[in-house]
């Protein structure tokens, strides 16, 4: 409702009532003004509102409870709903299909690897344009930017943001990192067997010229031992074509260690290293982490934590701020 507080202005009396008569008079013509001004946006916002939201016009309707059971509650969410009651660390979730939309894990009930946004956040886009991360969808980089989709057997890159379990309709074949735990309502749970906690410590920085030089096998391996500062990094634009048309090797997403020039022992070594100085205690509600990690090493570490920065966050070591 709109609530217009009209002030009546005073003026002389005696002689100056003519003056009066004709300012009532202005003040009278100006409200009306108004009045029309604000009826007509009015109008206008109420037909918006019918256009966008009447089927016909953009395809696009209000879910009501009734679409929500048939479309996205199709066991998923009895699996997340398991993994939460026998497991309540800090983890994501990934699947080999998708139920309805790239955003099922806000309905389902899990912290997903997949997202459609508008206004996706810009950490996301460039660590998938920085890591040679497939777009869920093919476009310009305004356009395909809103639509993530981390595949479940990119094997590094997954493991590093924190998945800890694999949700399958049918039997995984390639299970080499992978252990089946259960099948509920028609949905097999695999564990990663190789699963790195939510916070863990690098111990050697490799720089953004020289990150930027490796192809998509190599920074995957390199992201297991090293870490980059963000900002020295121009999005690694060379490996960039136009319109995220990529080079035939990042096509599709990798399996295991497939293009890799380390052995499966280097690999595990590298991850049993991140593992040990994982982060544990880990808690995370209301916009807030909390862990214990200890660096019982000589040297200085960064700790990473699978979450994508936002100019927002603070953080604090020991109750100190930190920069």
């Amino acid at each position: 409702l709109i609530l217009m507080i009209q002030k009546r202005m005073s003026v002389g009396v005696g002689d100056n009532y003519n003056d009066e008569s004709h300012i009532r008079k202005n003040n009278t013509s100006s409200i009306i003004q108004k009045n029309i001004l604000i009826l007509t946006m009015l109008g206008v916002v109420i037909a918006d509102m019918v256009f966008l939201n009447y089927d016909s016009f953009n395809k696009r309707v209000l879910l009501k409870q009734n679409d929500l059971d048939n479309i996205f509650f199709d066991g998923s969410d009895n699996a997340a709903l398991y993994v939460k009651n026998t497991d309540n660390d800090l983890y994501r979730v990934n699947k080999t299909y998708m139920s309805t939309l790239y955003n099922d894990a806000r309905v389902q009930g899990y912290n997903g690897f997949s997202d459609y946004n508008a206004v996706e956040k810009k950490s996301v886009d460039e660590y998938m344009l920085i890591n040679n991360i497939p777009f869920a969808q093919p476009g310009d980089y305004s356009r395909a930017g809103k639509y993530i989709n981390v595949q479940w057997n990119d094997y590094i890159p997954i493991s590093l943001l924190g998945m800890k379990y694999v949700f399958s309709r049918e039997s995984v074949s390639d299970n080499s990192y992978l252990k089946f735990v259960q099948r509920v309502d028609g949905v097999n749970i695999y564990e990663n067997k190789n699963a790195i906690p939510f916070g863990y410590l690098y111990f050697h920085e490799k720089s953004g010229k020289e990150y930027c030089s490796l192809d998509s096998a190599g920074k995957r391996s390199s992201l297991l031992r090293s870490f980059y500062y963000t900002d020295s990094i121009d999005r690694c634009k060379q490996n960039i074509m136009t319109g995220l048309k990529l080079p035939s090797e990042y096509q599709t997403a990798y399996k295991g260690t497939e293009g890799l020039d380390d052995s499966s022992q280097k690999l595990i070594t590298a991850i049993d290293s991140l593992k040990k100085s994982g982060a544990y205690n880990i808690k995370f509600g209301d916009s807030k982490y909390t862990a214990e990690i200890k660096n019982d090493s000589d040297s200085e570490a960064m700790m990473c934590v699978a979450i994508f920065y936002e100019h927002e966050w603070k953080a604090y070591v020991d109750g100190k701020k930190a920069d």
